[in-house]
């Protein structure tokens, strides 16, 4: 972050910095745009990783989901048992550095509203340090780690246990002495109930149906082939 080379306006803001935010940096910079300059790119958190900074220890690299390189650089072979966390948030500060992003970081955004009309229709992004920013474009890349879909359910609000959701699950000994329900059959389920049984935790799953087992190779093809799907 340097706030000296801070504008007050720009071509481009990209509000966000992580996979997504990164790549549109990339992109800006191949289209001739000067960083600092023509764009500039907000991290809400303090350190670069985005949503990957939040992700908990016991998720390693190596039981992570393939993260896809970033345009121009390789990021060769991590060593598959350190956390995930770690090896990306390294990994995009790297990136950063090596293509001399402007990303600057000061706390969420607060609000984008137009301004302006006609030729001189823009945006007004308000940060939570009470900088404003004027953008004739700006570029959406905050995913939704950080505003996640929880879903409501009878109860939710009068139970007095324990409520986390994976955003904010950091680790085993949260329910340690606790009978815990894990609801979902996505990929973080079963890897939370793999890890609350290894530690001995009294553990129920719920899903809204059976869950079906394959036996594949996982492959590039067939991961695609589930998201066509």
């Amino acid at each position: 972050m340097d706030r000296g080379k801070l504008r007050t306006r720009y071509r481009t803001v990209v509000i966000g910095a992580g996979q997504a935010g990164l790549s549109a940096g990339y992109h800006l910079l191949r289209r001739g745009m000067r960083p600092w300059v023509d764009f500039v790119m907000l991290d809400a958190n303090d350190g670069p990783g985005e949503a990957w900074r939040d992700r908990w220890d016991s998720l390693t690299f190596g039981k992570a989901h393939h993260l896809h390189p970033l345009p121009d650089f390789e990021l060769a072979t991590p060593d598959p048992t350190e956390p995930a966390s770690a090896v990306v948030s390294r990994y995009y500060g790297e990136y950063e550095q090596h293509m001399g992003l402007p990303v600057y970081r000061s706390g969420p955004v607060v609000s984008v509203s137009r301004k302006g009309t006609g030729s001189a229709a823009g945006f007004e992004v308000e940060l939570a340090d009470g900088t404003g920013l004027q953008a004739t474009t700006v570029i959406n890349a905050t995913g939704t780690w950080s505003n996640p879909f929880w879903p409501s359910y009878r109860g939710m609000n009068t139970f007095t246990g324990l409520q986390v959701h994976t955003r904010n699950f950091t680790g085993v000994q949260q329910f340690a002495n606790r009978r815990t329900l894990v609801v979902g059959g996505g990929a973080s389920a079963t890897q939370f109930i793999v890890q609350l049984d290894a530690a001995g935790i009294d553990t129920l799953w719920s899903t809204r149906t059976p869950p079906r087992w394959r036996d594949f190779a996982s492959t590039r093809d067939w991961g695609m082939e589930v998201e066509r799907r």
